[in-house]
């Protein structure tokens, strides 16, 4: 049997975006869709381990690429 398990506030699907410059992507995303930042996770040199955005009704996750987990460019 499947799990219905889904966390109150979050889509059936969230999206999750390993790119180049979190940092910048979420500041765009803030400014021009006026999405709201849950939350930001950045280790010592402020690379951006992993992030949440709501837009609308939806959450998008996003983290830097990094060793065994390059950015997938667009």
């Amino acid at each position: 049997m499947l799990s219905t398990y889904k966390p109150d506030g979050y889509s059936t699907v969230s999206p999750y975006l390993i790119v180049e410059g979190a940092s910048d992507t979420i500041d765009f995303l803030v400014r021009v869709f006026d999405a709201v930042e849950l939350q930001r996770v950045a280790d010592a040199t402020g690379k951006i381990m992993h992030a949440e955005v709501r837009l609308d009704d939806s959450v998008l996750m996003l983290a830097d690429g990094g060793e065994g987990w390059p950015p997938f460019p667009s």
